[in-house]
């Protein structure tokens, strides 16, 4: 069995696991519970009785206060979403320099975005706050099945700024080190969750997106059309 260089490994997992901390900090502005699942979005604003649904309307609107934030997150969860989709492209033409390159200005994307949009967002909104550093826990898997690789997903384990930087720092080293060897990429896609490219279903980050604009939409706060 063909195995896999360690620089590789490292990289690749790291690559995902802040694919998969994204589709849960795309979600962010919707979430009411922070550890909730995507079914509870649908019983909050679909199918929940009317004193939930209630109570949801209203924090979101609460929220809407505060929608330049909310604005901003959009703006960046679709530009990490375009970036992973280029990431992918040179992936499949073998292109490391070029994945590297992007993986690179991600992790710098990503940092922007928590030192600009999540760490004032929760020093203005204290205990209110609703937008929260990227996260993936160990829970969730990375697989390499033609090669036999099973190992763990994990994006900032202290849920913090300094967590989230650092983990962002080590894709930046760890893909200089990739974009040198001389072997093909052993992966086909970065992302952890399926894509089917339409809908609202995904777990993936575009699926997590659009859940994000839909649900908005239902509170009168249309994502799509603002300027």
């Amino acid at each position: 069995m063909k195995k896999i260089s360690e620089i590789d490994l490292n990289f690749l997992i790291k690559l995902s696991s802040l694919y998969e901390a994204l589709t849960h900090s795309a979600v962010n502005p919707v979430t009411i519970n922070y550890f909730s699942e995507v079914a509870m979005f649908y019983d909050a604003y679909g199918e929940a009785s009317p004193r939930e649904l209630e109570f949801a309307e209203e924090l979101m609107k609460k929220r809407l206060e505060s929608k330049g934030y909310i604005k901003s997150h959009h703006k960046y969860h679709s530009e990490f979403l375009k970036l992973f989709y280029d990431i992918d492209e040179n992936i499949n033409t073998n292109n490391r320099i070029k994945v590297a390159e992007i993986s690179e200005n991600l992790a710098d994307k990503v940092k922007e975005y928590i030192f600009e949009i999540v760490k004032p967002h929760n020093f203005e909104l204290n205990d209110k706050a609703y937008l929260f550093y990227p996260v993936c826990y160990r829970k969730y898997g990375f697989y390499i099945r033609e090669l036999g690789i099973v190992g763990h997903l994990i994006f900032n384990k202290n849920s913090n700024y300094f967590g989230a930087k650092k983990d962002l720092n080590k894709i930046i080293r760890l893909s200089k080190k990739f974009s040198l060897i001389n072997e093909r990429i052993p992966i086909n896609k970065i992302a952890t969750q399926e894509d089917t490219g339409i809908g609202i279903m995904d777990t993936s980050i575009r699926g997590r997106n659009e859940l994000n604009v839909e649900l908005l939409r239902r509170v009168g706060f249309d994502l799509e059309n603002l300027k």
